[in-house]
């Protein structure tokens, strides 16, 4: 594939709504380190992993962190002892440009634990100027007593606990206490503070290395961390501090001083959004062409296939414009029942919120043709929500108390609706061509009588345009199946007509 030459055309104005996917995805990421609650459960390869009995001594930990090798932020972690166990602290800030917009976030947590590093009580809060969230966690007996707060309002949940949890914060003692040789490998469960649902994860345990750091060189052990088929890699020394992380999509957190890691160059800095899109030569009209062919490399398994509209073979994707007929409708709600699972409820939607219900009786006007309530709906969300870059992981009914977003913001409250409408509807993930390049991008797919139709929430679009390449479906499952490939992909248009 012939990389594009000369200067890039402009970024087309409309490209600021785009969702800059990546850095959500890269959000949940970094948080499996530092913002989320591990509790292992018992498998094969860690049942002979025998514990060994150390002592957390007082320490103050620095890390810059870095994407495509230019600073953008750092980590500040704090470590004490006391007579019932050890109090950590830990904030990390944020700084980047996000589509010409610059953005920061402020991530806290705290926790304390008892003298053998089991999590008694912890703390959780993000920052990011648009959205303030909090979680608390209270470990009584077999249960975690979570109480979230989003925008003042509050929500309780209780986990029945098989084992007890564990923070990110002393996974590393655990990993060294655990004594971990080459090869041998842990089975953990991820606890998310954002969507308070859990995760698998497997840590196996490599060679030691001798680490290049900002202030020396140090051995550390490698680690790597498979979270739902998406590899990471965590140094860690003998007192298990952690020296070095690499993650996906170009992002890496290292061992720094002080100085340094809070040292932040004053300039504009890598545009996160631009960085992982995709160039592509003799870009066409998105409003003018009905069906385009793609070459992508390298070739992707498992790009999902919908009829009517995107078709694969080999590494060629066929994306035809769907057309609507007035066949594709059927009275609200649908009810015939082999779509039921794309009307169920999920931590980002709370379908039941009251909030939702008006918004849906104010955007429909008592609509009760499917098809005529999915176009209001997506207009209305459009109309709806001012268009802005966030860093957020969004809620639809903090969306629509907000009334600002990118992408993200808008497919969520759209999804949302949908459902509470009695629409069957599906999260849509993948790149759209913005001028001379395909920006990751998140709209919907409607189940309309027949076929699933695509909505664009944020251009206004029904059908999506053909430029629409789906990489993935669902929420946090379709989000774990693109991070792999953000950064790598490559994609040719061999024809558009």
């Amino acid at each position: 594939m012939k990389k594009p030459s000369g200067q890039s055309a402009p970024l087309p104005r409309k490209l600021k709504t785009v969702f800059f996917l990546s850095f959500g995805l890269w959000l949940i990421f970094l948080g499996l380190w530092t913002y989320k609650t591990y509790h292992p459960q018992a498998s094969p390869s860690a049942a002979g992993l025998a514990p060994k009995q150390i002592l957390l001594q007082d320490s103050e930990d620095w890390m810059s962190i870095y994407f495509n090798n230019q600073k953008i932020g750092y980590s500040h972690t704090v470590k004490q002892r006391s007579a019932e166990g050890y109090a950590i602290n830990q904030d990390l800030f944020l700084r980047l440009m996000v589509l010409g917009f610059p953005r920061q976030m402020h991530l806290s947590s705290t926790a304390t634990l008892t003298s053998d590093f089991l999590l008694k009580d912890f703390h959780f809060k993000m920052v990011s100027g648009y959205l303030d969230y909090s979680i608390n966690g209270l470990v009584e007996g077999s249960n975690l007593k979570l109480t979230g707060d989003l925008m003042g309002q509050t929500q309780t949940q209780n986990i029945l606990l098989k084992v007890p949890p564990q923070l990110p914060l002393t996974l590393p003692y655990q990993v060294y206490r655990a004594q971990m040789k080459p090869g041998e490998s842990a089975s953990f469960s991820l606890f998310d503070p954002v969507l308070m649902v859990p995760k698998p994860v497997t840590i196996t345990a490599g060679a030691t290395e001798i680490l290049s750091l900002e202030e020396d060189a140090r051995p550390g052990q490698r680690f790597e961390m498979n979270l739902l088929g998406n590899k990471m890699t965590v140094w860690i020394d003998y007192k298990g501090r952690v020296l070095k992380e690499e993650g996906l999509m170009g992002f890496h957190l290292i061992r720094s001083t002080r100085e340094k890691a809070k040292k932040m160059d004053l300039g504009s800095g890598p545009d996160l959004a631009t960085e992982v899109s995709i160039p592509v030569l003799n870009p066409p009209d998105p409003q003018k062409v009905k069906i385009v062919i793609l070459k992508l490399f390298p070739t992707l398994e498992n790009i999902p296939k919908t009829e009517g509209r995107q078709g694969v073979l080999g590494n060629r994707v066929t994306i035809e414009k769907e057309i609507l007929s007035s066949d594709d409708t059927y009275l609200l709600p649908y009810d015939l029942g082999d779509q039921g699972r794309y009307l169920t409820d999920h931590p980002v939607l709370s379908l039941k919120d009251p909030r939702l219900q008006e918004a849906l009786k104010a955007a429909l006007a008592n609509e009760k043709e499917a098809q005529k309530a999915a176009i209001r709906l997506n207009t209305w969300v459009f109309q709806q929500i001012k268009k802005r870059p966030t860093l957020s992981i969004p809620r639809a009914v903090e969306v629509l108390q907000q009334r600002e977003g990118d992408c993200n913001e808008h497919a969520t409250l759209l999804l949302a609706l949908l459902r509470v409408a009695g629409i069957p509807s599906r999260m849509a993930l993948g790149v759209t061509l913005l001028g001379d390049r395909f920006f990751y991008h998140a709209w919907v797919e409607a189940y309309l009588g027949r076929k699933w139709v695509s909505l664009d929430p944020t251009f206004n679009q029904v059908p999506a345009d053909a430029t629409h390449l789906k990489l993935a479906e669902g929420l946090e499952e379709g989000v774990a199946s693109l991070l792999p490939i953000i950064g790598k992909l490559k994609i040719e248009i061999e024809s558009a007509l």
